[in-house]
């Protein structure tokens, strides 16, 4: 099961699955920051933020603000 957000702004994947890994959902992401213009220098920035702070989720599909389409791990 994945968990789908659409994130805006600098912090959005940090703060987005920081959320949901606390409140216990799903920990494989969706994340569309198409709208948010997400680069990947930025969507790699978050998740190793995340790892820092032992926050780490299973997989990660990113819609870039570009349109393409990144796959982590």
């Amino acid at each position: 099961m994945y968990d789908i957000k659409t994130v805006k702004g600098k912090n959005g994947v940090y703060q987005n699955i920081r959320e949901s890994l606390k409140k216990g959902q799903p920990d494989r992401f969706i994340i569309d920051g198409d709208y948010g213009g997400l680069t990947r220098e930025l969507l790699d920035s978050e998740i190793a933020r995340l790892e820092r702070n032992g926050r780490s989720p299973t997989e990660i599909i990113a819609i870039l603000g570009d349109g393409s389409i990144i796959y982590w791990p």
